[in-house]
């Protein structure tokens, strides 16, 4: 028996279904990788492909008040650390169904001596924040993320506009108190 040289040759690729639609789009773009995705999550999921009977409790308002509360006071303080001025907003957000965060955003001018963004993510670092700089392809532009404790961290700034947002951790909440939270009338 004789060994085989080299690796295995390459496999043709799958083709698609034999739809029309997909012939006619081969052939106006062929130079285009067509990827078909998998059907959604079956029911009984939490839509992440989790089953439900696993998925996390749901927690109760106070719970997601006083994360977003926390979520606030590292804005505060990652504000004062960059010695940015201004007030800062706050939303809901829902990164996945059944989960809510709060969004907590600051929007500052952008002082004389900002430092590079290097130096911005050490210093986010001193705060507790895994920081990585991010390249951008716009001039004058500064760009920082960072993580911890289940939060996330952004920093931008663009000319003379700087933002620091900082999401609390997602928590799995009930319709009801999504709702309750959002100041929407419960049906």
């Amino acid at each position: 028996m004789t060994e085989p040289d080299g690796p295995p040759p390459p496999q043709p690729p799958r083709r698609l279904p034999a739809d029309p639609f997909w012939r006619r789009f081969r052939e106006l773009k062929p130079e285009v990788t067509l990827v078909l995705l998998p059907e959604a999550a079956p029911s009984g999921t939490d839509g992440q492909g989790r089953d439900e009977a696993t998925a996390p409790p749901p927690v109760d308002s106070a719970t997601v008040l006083a994360e977003a509360e926390q979520a606030g006071r590292h804005l505060r303080v990652a504000a004062r650390s960059l010695m940015l001025d201004g007030e800062p907003t706050d939303t809901w957000i829902t990164p996945a169904r059944g989960l809510i965060a709060a969004r907590q955003t600051l929007v500052a001018t952008t002082p004389p001596d900002l430092p590079d963004a290097r130096t911005i993510a050490f210093q986010l670092s001193r705060l507790g924040w895994d920081t990585v700089v991010r390249a951008s392809r716009r001039p004058h532009t500064t760009w920082v993320e960072g993580t911890g404790r289940g939060r996330t961290l952004r920093f931008s700034a663009v000319g003379d506009t700087t933002t620091l947002v900082v999401t609390s951790a997602p928590l799995p909440v009930a319709a009801d108190t999504d709702a309750e939270l959002r100041g929407e009338p419960r049906g």
